[in-house]
């Protein structure tokens, strides 16, 4: 599949193929340039309620081991927004791949991930380039049926809870667009 393909409910057909997250774990902890533990599922509390559901949130990268560097404000917001985005969407789950960051992997024509090999760790890497701040995400209907991956855009804004809030206006927040790519608010791809 194309990478730079972006999926939209407005304009597409809902995706007809899901993972589960087992499938999803088997994946990331199988990849050739796989560093360090395997994958864990880190839940996060439930805030949704009966008469007013929310979506749920998970995490892959786990933030708590990095207290001094990310507080628990931009650990809240991280959540906040891709719930937001998550329900705007019409998906009930997201599970967080990394929170904010401003990086993103470079691809071949193919969809495949570039990566190059670093003779200092003796492993191969992704070839990445600098990008907006964003974070990765999979989202779909539980862990069960995931069905889109992408990056959620974000701009740091005092005046916003947590200090971030969701691109509103990609043209003019967006500052790094890669080649192939669009100014966009979120972009995703099928799984």
């Amino acid at each position: 599949m194309n990478a730079n393909r972006k999926w939209n409910p407005d304009k597409d057909d809902w995706p007809k193929r899901s993972i589960t997250y087992g499938q999803l774990k088997y994946r990331l902890d199988n990849r050739a340039e796989k560093k360090g533990p395997p994958v864990v599922l880190h839940n996060t509390q439930d805030i949704g309620t009966e008469e007013f559901p929310e979506p749920v949130t998970h995490w892959i990268e786990n933030w708590a081991g990095r207290s001094s560097e990310v507080s628990l404000n931009v650990i809240k917001g991280t959540e906040k927004l891709c719930r937001e985005e998550a329900k705007d969407i019409g998906f009930t789950c997201v599970i967080i791949r990394s929170g904010i960051h401003t990086k993103t992997n470079q691809y071949n024509e193919d969809g495949t991930v570039l990566t190059e090999f670093n003779a200092k760790s003796g492993m191969y890497q992704n070839v990445v380039a600098d990008d907006d701040p964003h974070i990765t995400v999979y989202m779909g209907f539980g862990l069960d049926e995931l069905v889109v991956q992408g990056h959620i855009y974000i701009v740091w804004d005092e005046k916003a809870l947590f200090n971030m809030r969701l691109v509103k206006d990609p043209q003019r927040e967006r500052k790094i667009v890669l080649e192939g790519r669009e100014k966009v608010a979120s972009e995703y791809w099928l799984i």
